[in-house]
């Protein structure tokens, strides 16, 4: 007990004062972002705390600035100013066209994913493997610190995460997340899981629960996209082996194989309608019930599919009409963030856009030396990737996630592990 109390205390004590400043700011964004109690009493909205943190980040560390994915970051932003100046339709998501102006809305996109860029410039230009323990671990501490505040109002009402999204519901409280997080806490499995994969007895066990606890939570937020992601996921990684890539190509071979016997052979249906009850009266029994219908049918139907669809094929549509500058107008579906930049402003946006989150995750593959871990860093990074796709919505939470929290996480646990290889 000692020896481990000892060793926190060295984390500490080997960081420089400036280390030590990076942390405390680092640490206050996290908290507005991630632990919605906080952020309801600090009288400030997301804008400001972005531009704050940005200013304390630049002022410690001005050579932040500096970096593959920032550089992509400021000709995204230059891009989107251009079109502005043309006189063209800008699409930021989550903001819309009619209540602010362009410029507004370019401060405001590079306010979502300047601070989590530098807190990830900063963590891979120190090569200090302490301060990707301090904030990938600390910040699934906090996320488990606002799982304590959530699991009573659970007991509440089974509902309360989804239906106290609104206002005006009675279930709603102060302190609950909002739609942009219930998405992110996926983004923490390729963590938890390595750490799982990785560690010894005791540590398995720990986080197992932790596992069990995330999952539980993503369930009851009733998100469809993020309890099928984050399913599929967790049978992915039992599938994967540490070591053997053959033997994980002819795990996964026979998982496809039994994915097909069982949508061929009409037992998908069964298992969708036996999940029905487990779901009744919420979010997800709907989409359940039209997938259930177009298993039955054979084709797509059901509100909550078609709209998904119709809305996706309007931004797609958009994009062929004009695959290098997109449309110029707001004429999108505004339910993918890929596909309403590829809409609305073509391959011209996409490309630095895309390269913004590409060469995040280059920054950090040099940290991860194992081909595990090496997995779950391309994990976090696709299962961003998914919910960009598939949803309308990332804002600078989303952007937190996949650019600092989940990588950071998977490389403080891939350190932890190498640590105990070699004491052991």
């Amino acid at each position: 007990m000692e020896d481990r109390r000892s060793m926190s205390i060295g984390i500490f004590k080997t960081l420089s004062k400036r280390e030590f400043f990076f942390i405390i700011v680092s640490y206050i964004y996290i908290l507005y972002c991630v632990f919605p109690l906080f952020s309801y009493y600090v009288p400030l909205d997301v804008q400001t705390i972005c531009v704050g943190t940005t200013v304390l980040l630049v002022s410690l560390y001005p050579k932040s600035l500096f970096n593959k994915p920032m550089f992509w970051l400021f000709i995204y932003l230059l891009i989107l100013l251009v079109y502005t100046l043309a006189g063209r339709y800008i699409h930021v998501n989550g903001v819309s066209n009619f209540t602010l102006p362009a410029s507004s809305r370019i401060l405001i996109q590079g306010a979502w994913v300047i601070p989590s860029l530098m807190i990830a410039s900063i963590l891979c230009r120190s090569k200090k493997e302490n301060l990707f323990k301090i904030i990938g671990i600390g910040s699934l501490i906090i996320l488990l610190i606002s799982y304590i505040y959530i699991l009573p109002l659970l007991s509440i009402s089974s509902n309360i995460l989804r239906d106290g999204l609104f206002s005006e519901s009675e279930l709603h409280r102060p302190g609950l997340p909002d739609y942009t997080l219930m998405h992110s806490y996926v983004l923490l499995l390729p963590g938890i899981c390595l750490a799982i994969k990785l560690g010894r007895t005791k540590w398995r066990v720990i986080f197992a629960i932790i596992l069990a606890l995330t999952y539980f939570i993503i369930l009851k937020t009733e998100v469809s996209t993020s309890i099928g992601v984050s399913s599929i996921f967790i049978l992915y990684v039992f599938i994967i082996q540490k070591k053997s890539s053959n033997k994980t190509i002819i795990l996964l071979s026979l998982g496809l194989l039994l994915f097909a016997v069982v949508y061929y052979s009409g037992l998908l249906l069964t298992i969708v309608d036996s999940l029905l009850p487990h779901f009744q009266g919420t979010a997800v029994e709907l989409k359940l019930r039209d997938i259930s219908n177009s298993l039955s049918s054979g084709s797509m139907t059901g509100e909550t599919l078609e709209v998904r669809a119709e809305r996706h094929d309007l931004s797609r549509n958009s994009f062929l009409q004009n695959p290098i500058f997109g449309i110029g107008t707001d004429e999108v579906g505004r339910h993918s963030h890929v596909l309403d930049i590829l809409g609305s402003m073509g391959l011209f946006a996409f490309i630095p856009f895309f390269m913004i989150i590409w060469t995040t995750l280059k920054m950090y593959l040099p940290y991860s030396n194992s081909r595990i871990s090496n997995l779950m860093l391309y994990s976090c990074f696709i299962i961003a990737g998914v919910f960009l796709y598939s949803k309308g919505i990332f804002g600078s939470t989303g952007w937190l996630f996949m650019c600092v929290i989940a990588p950071s996480l998977v490389i403080a646990i891939n350190y932890s592990h190498n640590i105990k290889k070699h004491t052991s």
